[in-house]
């Protein structure tokens, strides 16, 4: 018979984000993404949840939905709110973050062996298993190379090939499809199919209904904190994609700070298919729309802009449209953001945006993590940045 591997009660998690309106700061985003007066984000709200051992759950939604929150209180990173009741039976393996816990300066081999501690496993079986994690990450020709001469790709796929070989009775999958390029996720879904096969329980996050729907046993979709629906995974996913809409603009993700005086109403993303959803796969160029309001604008400079940074949080590029074209906001109206993204390198990335006031950098409105997309090449490269290489032979 089977057993309750996770049981949630009235699960619910806030966040407070300290906002300083009062920065003076003008340099190129101090002022966009200064900390100030507390503001409350309630990013789970009273979730029940019971999950069977063996069972393999898929969890869908939106960016900002709570989806990484919820997996990060079962893996034990965060601690749940007060009066939440949280029940998890087995040891957990969480691929969440992958690479968290390298040392840039160390080889990838080093890596291995500290990587691997942290997640549990014992230096006799990190030895045993060398071999099988190298070959997986097809890295045998870089692996004593230092791991900040890897590429985002190198990385993670390193990082998946570390992880998968600790033990565990729960499994937390937080898009792990994106790892790597199509052959390595094609290996990366064998391994998902083993874990279905050998009756482990598996959480399992994506964009990607097709995998949700040949996987999984069941399927939740959450939407802003709460459970939206829940059942066969088919049926979830036809119910997550009708409620999607290109127009998005969550109601309350976790990081919209802000004073609200110049708000944006709307951000439509040039490209965004609702089979991915909200993850867009670019080779050169992302162009975002935003519409905005207010009603005083005179009080202010504003101007809108944005960061992009990587999967390990590392800031690849900001900027604002004073700094770039001069522009400043009308009282409403749309502006258009146009990057030429084709000297990024392989791999995924997440958007932040901001309205901010040039002159003092008081933050009106910002959505971090507005959206993610990815990089997709025909050949990967080391480093961070995509340069565009011809050798010539003389």
């Amino acid at each position: 018979m089977s057993h309750l591997a996770i049981s949630i009660r009235n699960l619910t998690k806030t966040f407070f984000i300290y906002e300083d309106r009062k920065a003076t700061l003008k340099s190129l985003f101090a002022g966009f993404f200064r900390q100030g007066k507390t503001k409350r984000y309630e990013v789970l709200d009273d979730i029940s949840l019971d999950i069977m051992a063996g069972e393999f759950l898929g969890i869908i939604g939106r960016n900002g939905s709570g989806k990484s929150t919820l997996l990060k209180i079962i893996a034990g990173i965060y601690a749940a709110d007060k009066g939440s009741k949280l029940e998890v039976n087995g040891k957990v393996v969480p691929f969440l973050e992958l690479g968290v816990g390298f040392n840039a300066e160390l080889s990838g081999r080093e890596n291995i062996f500290l990587n691997g501690t942290i997640l549990g496993m014992s230096r006799k079986h990190l030895s045993e298993k060398f071999a099988d994690i190298v070959g997986f990450a097809e890295l045998e020709n870089f692996i004593d190379m230092p791991i900040k001469n890897y590429s985002s790709g190198m990385m993670l796929r390193l990082a998946f090939s570390i992880a998968i070989q600790a033990s565990a009775d729960i499994y937390i999958l937080d898009e792990i499809l994106a790892v790597g390029d199509e052959a390595f996720q094609r290996k990366s879904l064998g391994v998902i199919e083993t874990l279905r096969q050998e009756g482990k329980t598996v959480l399992f996050v994506s964009h990607s209904m097709d995998a949700i729907v040949q996987h999984c046993s069941r399927a939740i979709y959450i939407k802003n904190g709460q459970i939206a629906s829940e059942g066969d995974p088919t049926e979830v996913a036809k119910f997550y994609q009708k409620d999607a809409s290109r127009n998005y603009l969550p109601a309350q993700p976790l990081g919209r700070c802000g004073s609200s005086e110049i708000m944006m109403d709307s951000i439509i993303v040039q490209k965004e298919d609702i089979e991915t959803l909200n993850t867009l796969t670019l080779t050169n160029n992302l162009t975002i729309e935003i519409s905005y309001s207010t009603k005083i604008v005179n009080k202010f400079r504003p101007v809108v802009g944005f960061q992009i940074t990587d999967s390990f949080e590392r800031l690849c590029f900001g900027t604002h449209s004073g700094l770039e074209s001069k522009i400043l906001l009308d009282d409403q109206g749309q502006v258009t953001i146009d990057i030429d993204v084709s000297g990024l390198a392989k791999g995924e990335y997440k958007c932040n945006l901001a309205i901010a006031d040039e002159e003092t950098g008081a933050r009106l409105d910002w959505f971090e993590e507005a959206f993610e997309f990815s990089i997709r090449r025909d050949s990967e490269v080391q480093g961070y940045l995509y340069l565009p290489v011809k050798f010539r032979k003389l």
